[in-house]
């Protein structure tokens, strides 16, 4: 009874190591983009008080706003005030800049200041990782951030530069040392990465490095370049890293799934033996399966992830293609007749049309999608950085499949249909919103017929 209880709690707790991964890859999502939008506010400040115009102004006020609206969404999640309290000074900093009464070196070391300590919250966060390959694919994920740090605080030395039309020796040190920094970061990185990702990152490098267009703006700050173009050229060199982040973040993904089912079956045996461990105490062996049913990720009859994890999941999908300003399409499917089915031919034979879609499913997917069932007979794929156009085909392949299949029951071929809603995710939208709304377009397709799919319309 004992070692039984013992292997099963080792067992739930690496499923408690993968629920707080995907909590920690979905923080770590939203907090890459506020660093993003903090580094813009740096860079857009120290213009501001180098060129004291009101179009420069009223560019940060927009920055301003982006990175509020930004914050408030991951206040409201996360309780970030909690984690890194520095935040709750940057409506002061804000004034200041506005009103034009602080330095630009305040300002710079202010921010710089700030995303260090949520850099340092990230590399905290990593410690609790127990998988060695995740670790390290997470640790790469955190150097990529402080890479584009460091690229950003070249940005807006070199445009504070440009605006003052002159370059300081404390400058030149400063851009120095952040040479030096990187130059390290980067070791660490190359270090710990795959070598599919370190041959990306090699190959990308001379299309990152800003140096010769350092070089030139220090050897002559008063050169054709504008503030604007040289913070168009640096920006478009840190985007290119989001590349190699998306690539270890598919690493990471895959890797994910691995454990995850490995995890699942390891806690479905130990489960079992703690049954029957404890076979002869049938209360307790009740409140422990529901205790194991709340908390197992995948639905034991069809092999798909379940509402549970689709919820968690799909937050981090959305999270990602609002940052990226990706496409992303939701399809809600729901078998035609299923009550009917069950009624006529039994429950067995309804399990076996679920589990017969799952597979329909999953033959006609990619592996970036994202499959789950979520209800009874309700199933709904997420499609990442697609359109609802490239969803819509998808989603009719998927149809027309199961339409095709020939299940067959005491020498009876039953007719096997379903119905869709789709829907394309548009900003600021939830997983709730998704699915209120795909529910919509799913009960106007079986209002005309059944057996089709319909796309969500705003009218």
């Amino acid at each position: 009874m004992h070692l039984s209880l013992e292997k099963f709690y080792l067992n739930f707790n690496s499923y408690r190591d993968l629920e707080r991964f995907i909590h920690n890859l979905d923080l770590s999502s939203g907090i890459l983009h506020l660093i993003e939008e903090l580094q813009k506010e740096r860079g857009k400040s120290h213009i501001l008080l180098g060129s004291l115009k009101e179009k420069d102004k009223k560019e940060l006020e927009i920055q301003y706003q982006n990175t509020e609206n930004l914050i408030k969404k991951l206040q409201f999640k996360y309780d970030i005030f909690q984690k890194f309290p520095k935040l709750t000074e940057l409506e002061n900093i804000r004034k200041r800049v506005l009103s034009l009464s602080i330095k630009q070196d305040a300002v710079y070391s202010f921010y710089t200041d700030l995303i260090e300590d949520i850099i340092s919250y990230e590399y905290e966060t990593v410690k609790s990782i127990n998988d060695l390959v995740i670790y390290n694919r997470f640790y790469c994920l955190i150097l990529i951030q402080e890479l584009k740090e460091k690229m950003g605080q070249e940005r807006a030395i070199i445009a504070f530069s440009i605006s003052k039309g002159t370059t300081t020796e404390t400058v030149l040190e400063e851009l120095k040392e952040i040479k030096y920094t990187r130059n390290l970061i980067e070791k660490k990185f190359l270090l710990l990465a795959s070598e599919n990702v370190k041959d990306s990152y090699l190959k990308l490098k001379k299309d990152l490095d800003l140096s010769s267009e350092i070089e030139r703006i220090i050897k002559n700050p008063k050169h054709e370049l504008s503030v604007e173009e040289w913070w168009n050229i640096a920006t478009d060199r840190i985007k290119k890293m989001e590349q190699i982040h998306d690539m270890v973040e598919s690493e990471i993904l895959d890797r994910m799934k691995t454990l995850t089912k490995k995890s699942r079956d390891a806690l479905i045996v130990s489960t079992i033996q703690l049954f029957l461990a404890i076979f002869l105490t049938p209360v307790v062996v009740l409140k422990f399966k529901k205790f194991i049913e709340k908390h197992i990720f995948f639905d034991p009859l069809t092999n798909l992830p379940n509402r549970k994890f689709f919820i968690e999941y799909s937050r981090f999908l959305i999270e990602r293609a609002e940052r990226y300003s990706e496409p992303l399409s939701l399809l809600l499917l729901d078998i035609d007749n299923f009550k009917q089915i069950n009624d006529t031919f039994g429950h067995s034979f309804g399990d076996r049309i679920l589990f017969e879609l799952a597979d329909t499913i999953r033959k006609n997917i990619r592996k970036s999608d994202f499959p789950a069932r979520i209800g009874g007979e309700e199933f709904v794929v997420i499609f990442p950085n697609t359109d609802l156009k490239s969803a819509f085909i998808v989603s009719e392949r998927i149809r027309q499949s199961f339409e095709s299949l020939n299940i067959r029951k005491d020498e009876k071929s039953v007719k096997t249909t379903l119905s869709g809603g789709l829907i394309g995710y548009r900003k600021n939208m939830t997983i709730d919103d998704l699915l209120k709304l795909s529910d919509l377009a799913l009960y106007n397709a079986k209002n005309r017929g059944k057996n089709r799919i319909e796309k969500y319309e705003e009218n």
